[in-house]
């Protein structure tokens, strides 16, 4: 019998099952639409952050005028 109600719950359990599991699944706090414009925003601000970091490497000019020529090496590296 055990057995039985432990399949039960496992292929979908009966409608109270449903019931309850409906319940539990409803959202708090932020709207869905919101959530995924921050997650963007925030990806989108870590690329930018990312590129100005990127920026300054390629831009140091060293103490005796060397500079870093070798950015496709650098992207290369980064890619893999």
């Amino acid at each position: 019998s055990s057995s039985s109600s432990l399949l039960t719950n496992t292929r979908g359990g009966s409608s109270t099952d449903d019931a309850a599991t409906t319940t539990m699944s409803k959202e708090t706090g932020l709207p869905p639409a919101a959530k995924l414009l921050i997650g963007a925003g925030g990806i989108y601000g870590a690329f930018l952050y990312y590129g100005s970091l990127q920026e300054d490497v390629f831009r140091y000019t060293a103490a005796d005028g060397t500079q870093f020529k070798q950015a496709w090496f650098l992207q290369v590296l980064e890619a893999l």
